[in-house]
């Protein structure tokens, strides 16, 4: 599959990762509208005004991409973490993923099996749309039969 977009703003998608091959990769996250247009690879984690994760963990917080912080409180399953191949700690094929973007909030949230994590805080005066970039990688949209996303965890 090439990379790809997909754009919603004000939305919780629930997703599923139905086929991740053995080069495959997947950021699901936010990105303002002014800065949505993927780079030559089809990626967005890199621009300013985007906020998500990676399959691997890896964190895109305004652009800069920062490794997975084994010990931060957004970590549900540490085990799960721990154990995993590096690529498929916070999602891998089979599993579904929630993710929420509430542009009046300024925040995204992402729930995975081993994460619950949330951006805070984007930039205001910005429009936000949902960004989903992969590759070698097939991801479907399920209905959602919930009004919201689970109720937060408490740190």
């Amino acid at each position: 599959m090439p990379p790809f977009i997909l754009v919603v703003a004000n939305t919780v998608r629930r997703l599923r990762i139905s086929r991740m091959g053995p080069i495959g990769y997947l950021f699901i996250g936010a990105v303002s509208s002014t800065s949505w247009k993927p780079d030559v690879m089809g990626r967005t984690d890199r621009n300013p005004g985007s906020f998500g994760l990676w399959n691997d963990g890896d964190v895109s917080t305004n652009g800069v991409i920062s490794a997975l912080d084994k010990q931060a409180p957004s970590i549900t399953d540490r085990s799960a973490v721990a154990s995993r191949p590096l690529i498929d700690r916070v999602f891998k094929s089979g599993e579904e993923v929630l993710v929420g973007l509430d542009c009046a909030a300024r925040t995204v949230r992402i729930v995975t099996p081993t994460v619950d994590h949330e951006f805070t805080n984007l930039p205001a005066g910005q429009l936000w749309v949902l960004s989903i970039c992969g590759q070698d990688v097939d991801v479907e949209m399920l209905p959602f039969d919930k009004p919201w996303l689970p109720a937060k965890r408490k740190f």
